[in-house]
C-alpha cells in the first residue's frame, strides 16, 4: 500500500500524529505540529511512520463541498 495525500500517519511509538501532504522533489511532507502547543507546519518527518486511510470515504464530495 501507498500513503496518499489526507492520510493519516503515525510515528512508530504513536506518540506523534501528521498528515501526508504529498511529494516534492522526492521527498515527502506531512502537516504536523512539532510538539505540543507549537503551530502546525508542512514539513518532512525523516522517523519510521505506519499510515491509516478511511474506508468508504467519498472524498470527491467533500472536496466539492462549498464552505
Amino acid at each position: 500500500k501507498e500513503v496518499l495525500p489526507g492520510d493519516i500517519v503515525f510515528n512508530a511509538s504513536c506518540s506523534h500524529t501528521l498528515i501526508y501532504a504529498g511529494e516534492k522533489d522526492g521527498k515527502r511532507y506531512y502537516f504536523h505540529a512539532p510538539c505540543s502547543g507549537k503551530v502546525i507546519q508542512c514539513s518532512t518527518y525523516h522517523n519510521n511512520i505506519t499510515f491509516h486511510r478511511l474506508q468508504n470515504v467519498d472524498y470527491d464530495a467533500i472536496y466539492d463541498r462549498k464552505w
